[in-house]
């Protein structure tokens, strides 16, 4: 089941486990064995994109190893500074003032949804 048919029953829930494959799909449990491939993640939405946002497994261990809240994330999604690498492949970055390890960044896939992909600190833009 794809992300275009899932997402929209979403957003009545507070909490939702999702798991995004490298195509995109959502996928569901088969067992406890499988469970590590899901983040847990709260309900979030961006509104730059106005779109829903959902975070890989990678992207919430990262934040959770780099102490990186959801509510910053949100805030490097929605008000930092952007770059492109193509239409649907970015970068979001911001400097946070509470933080002594800026730049943070997102790479972001914007779907039907914004894709965390991972989420950096100490970024530097490349010239």
């Amino acid at each position: 089941m794809c992300a275009r048919t899932v997402l929209p029953k979403l957003s009545f829930l507070n909490l939702a486990v999702l798991a995004v494959t490298p195509r995109g799909c959502i996928g569901g449990f088969r067992g406890a064995a499988s469970l590590h491939r899901y983040a847990m993640v709260q309900a979030m939405h961006s509104h730059r994109f106005d779109r829903p946002i959902i975070l890989t497994r990678h992207a919430r261990l990262r934040m959770d190893e780099r102490n990186i809240s959801e509510a910053e994330l949100l805030s490097v999604i929605d008000t930092g500074e952007t770059r492109y690498k193509d239409a649907v492949h970015l970068w979001a970055f911001k400097h946070i003032a509470e933080r002594a390890d800026n730049l943070v960044c997102a790479v972001l896939v914007l779907e039907d949804a914004v894709v965390v992909k991972t989420v950096m600190h100490h970024f530097s833009l490349e010239v």
